[in-house]
C-alpha cells in the first residue's frame, strides 16, 4: 500500500505534517481478516497475508488508518492498492493487480450559527407566563461532530429586565426546558444569561435548531406592560477536535442574531371567525359576519 501525503500549508503554518505525524495504525481488510496495524505508516507499506481464492472468484479489499490531529484543512492523501501473489497449481506469479484510490481532502471541523425559520413571530406574550417560547435558533455542524460547552443569551432592551424573571434552554426542539433557570445578570449595560457546562455533542453534518424560554413578571408587580422581551444569541463557547473556541456576537460567525419583538401584556383580546347561518332573503335581516372575542385566562378585556 502506497501512501501519498500533501502537506497544503507549509509556509503558513509552524509545522510541517508528514505522513508519520498525520497517519498511523495502517492495516488491510480482506474479506473477514485483518492485517496487523503498522504503527508508523511510509510512503510503501508492505503486508504478507496468505489467503487462497477460487477460480474466478473476488474479494473485497479495504484500507484503514488512524487520523491524528495534525492535517490542516487542506492537506490530501491518495492511497494505491498492488497485490501480488502465486498460481495455486503451478506456483507462477500472478500478475499484481493495482487500483488507485481518491484523493481525500481533509477538512476541519466547522460550526455555524442562524435564527431558525420557524421562530416565534412578532406576538404578545402575557405577562406572568412560565417558559414562555421567545426566540428559536440553529446550529449547523460539518465534517465533524461539534462539542457544545456553554451558551450565553442577551436581552435585546435592557430596561426589559425588570419583567424577566429567567431563561431556559430547550436544546433537543422538544418543547421542553433541558436546562434549569438561569437568571440574567447586568455587565456594562446589558443583561446576559450564561449556560454553562452543557457539554452536548453536536452530530457532524447536521442541523440543530434550539430555543429560548422566558418565566416572566406580572406587570402589576415588577413588569411593565409593554416591555420588548426578545431575546438575541450573544456567544457560544464550543469545541472541535480537540480544539476550544467562544465565537462572540459581532464576529465572523454571530452577528446580531434575535428573535423577534415579544411585548408584554396583562392579557390579549383573541378573535375568532364564527360561521354565519342562513341565506339572503330580500326584505329581511340577516347575519353577514360572526365572530367571537376572548380574554386570555391570565386577565379580562375589556371592549371598547
Amino acid at each position: 500500500v502506497t501512501v501519498t501525503y500533501t502537506d497544503t500549508a507549509v509556509g503558513t503554518d509552524l509545522a510541517v505534517d508528514t505522513l508519520a505525524t498525520t497517519l498511523s495504525n495502517l492495516y488491510v481488510m480482506y474479506g473477514t481478516n485483518k492485517t496487523s496495524p503498522k504503527a508508523t505508516v511510509a510512503a510503501s507499506n508492505s503486508f504478507s497475508i496468505s489467503h487462497t481464492m477460487t477460480q474466478n472468484s473476488q474479494i473485497p479489499v479495504d484500507i484503514y488508518v488512524d487520523i491524528n490531529n495534525a492535517p490542516d484543512a487542506t492537506d490530501t492523501v491518495l492511497t494505491t492498492f498492488a497485490a501480488t501473489g502465486t498460481t495455486k497449481q503451478s506456483g507462477t506469479s500472478a500478475p499484481a493487480a493495482v487500483a488507485t484510490g481518491q484523493t481525500i481532502t481533509f477538512k476541519a471541523g466547522v460550526i455555524s450559527y442562524a435564527v431558525d425559520g420557524a421562530t416565534p413571530v412578532t406576538s404578545l406574550v402575557i405577562a406572568g407566563g412560565s417558559k414562555v417560547n421567545v426566540a428559536k435558533f440553529k446550529f449547523t455542524t460539518q465534517y465533524a461532530p461539534v462539542d457544545l460547552k456553554d451558551i450565553t443569551i442577551k436581552l435585546v432592551a435592557p430596561s426589559s429586565s425588570r419583567s424577566v424573571i429567567g431563561a431556559y434552554l430547550d436544546l433537543n426542539n422538544d418543547g421542553t426546558a433541558d436546562t434549569p433557570r438561569v437568571a440574567f445578570t447586568l455587565a456594562s449595560g446589558d443583561y446576559y444569561a450564561s449556560f454553562t457546562g452543557i457539554n452536548s455533542v453536536l452530530p457532524a453534518n447536521s442541523t440543530i435548531p434550539w430555543s429560548v424560554m422566558l418565566d416572566l413578571n406580572n406587570v402589576t408587580t415588577d413588569g411593565v406592560s409593554g416591555d420588548d422581551v426578545s431575546v438575541k444569541l450573544y456567544s457560544v463557547k464550543q469545541s472541535i477536535s480537540g480544539t476550544e473556541a467562544t465565537d462572540t456576537d459581532g464576529g465572523a460567525k454571530i452577528s446580531n442574531l434575535s428573535g423577534k419583538a415579544m411585548i408584554v401584556r396583562n392579557t390579549k383580546p383573541t378573535v375568532t371567525k364564527a360561521s354565519a347561518s342562513g341565506t339572503l332573503t330580500n326584505g329581511a335581516e340577516q347575519d353577514l359576519y360572526k365572530f367571537t372575542v376572548a380574554a386570555d385566562a391570565h386577565a379580562p378585556v375589556a371592549l371598547k
